[in-house]
Formats: C-alpha cells, structure tokens, sequence
C-alpha cells in the first residue's frame, strides 16, 4: 500500500461513521451490570473505556482546533499518551456509561462534519504523528484513526460475550501500512488489527 492510493473522504468517513454507529449499537445492549466488567483494554472496565471513546474524540477536536490555528506541533508526544489518557479520564465529570456514549456519539459525528468541511490537505499536529513515516494531514490522520472506533466496538462486545468484526478492516489495515512504513500483514486482517491494538 503507498500513500498514494489514499480513499476518497467519502470512503474515509463511512469507516469513522460505521465504527461510532457499531459503539453505539454494542455498548446500548450492555445491561447496568456489565459496566462495571472489565473490557479487553488492561485496567479499564467498560464505564472507562466509555470514558476514553469521550475523551479521545475530545483530542481530535482539541487537535482540529490547532490545525485550523495554524499550529504545527502537537501537544503531546506518543510516549506520554497512556498518561494524558488516564488525565483525561480522571477529569470527565461524573456520568454513567450510557450517558458517556451519548456524549461520545454527539462528538464524533460533529468531529466527522469538521473533517469533511476543511481542507483535506491541511496538516494536522496529532501524538500519532510520532510513529508515522510521513507528515499527516486532516485526510491521512482520518484514514489512519478509522480504525479507533472499531477495534473499540471489538472491545464492548467481548464485554457481553460477542464478537464483532469491522467491515473495513482492509482500509484499516492500508491505512496503517502507509501511515507506518510497514508491509501489509498476511493472513486475516481483522486479526491482525486487533493483535496489534493489544501490542
């Protein structure tokens, strides 16, 4: 896969949307005790991992914010994101995980109405850049994050016993291939996502 053969931002966009429509259908059938079971992230239940879906799309709005400012640096390293991740979840004021999805819900789609409305060229200052290969831009920052959402919906279903597979896990997988400089992995490349969201 190379970076030339990035989809379209109608095709990035689907996979954000289908992955925010996946968490809301997952977590909707988790019943009062199931919030408090722990999910496949180490450490957080489902209550938080309700939490970090809210305060990630949080970051990205906070991100397309200095990109439309014109800032070029991000305000944060990679290195420290599992830190700034439990600051911002002992910040979120108190609420229960349905009401944690709602917000979530509300802030990603607004935060796909951003992306589609400014330039798609724009460079964009996010911790992930860190890891990449090449400098990213509003349009490759969506196409690499896609995958968020649905690895996320992955874990809200192993809470209640289910499994879910994303439709999109070949654009998922391009995505971090170009983005990271790597090959595309042989093999299943759901599993592979998800094994490599464990890593």
């Amino acid at each position: 896969m190379t970076i030339d053969q990035v989809p379209s931002m109608e095709e990035i966009l689907a996979v954000h949307g289908d992955g925010i429509a996946a968490i809301a259908e997952i977590a909707g059938r988790l019943d009062d005790d199931a919030w408090d079971r722990q999910t496949p992230c180490d450490g957080w239940t489902a209550q938080d991992l309700a939490g970090h879906v809210v305060t990630v799309s949080t970051m990205w709005h906070e991100a397309l914010d200095d990109a439309e400012a014109g800032v070029t640096t991000a305000r944060w390293r990679w290195k420290d994101m599992a830190r700034h991740n439990d600051e911002y979840l002992a910040s979120l004021p108190p609420a229960s995980g349905p009401q944690r999805i709602v917000s979530f819900i509300d802030q990603a789609n607004r935060w796909c109405e951003r992306v589609a409305a400014v330039d798609p060229d724009l460079p964009i200052p996010v911790a992930v850049q860190d890891l990449c290969a090449i400098p990213l831009t509003v349009r490759l920052f969506a196409w690499v994050a896609g995958g968020e959402w649905h690895v996320h919906a992955w874990d809200f279903a192993q809470v209640i016993g289910e499994s879910y597979r994303s439709a999109h896990a070949h654009i998922i997988t391009q995505a971090r291939a170009a983005m990271f400089g790597a090959p595309l992995a042989d093999g299943d490349p759901w599993a592979e996502i998800i094994r490599q969201s464990r890593s």
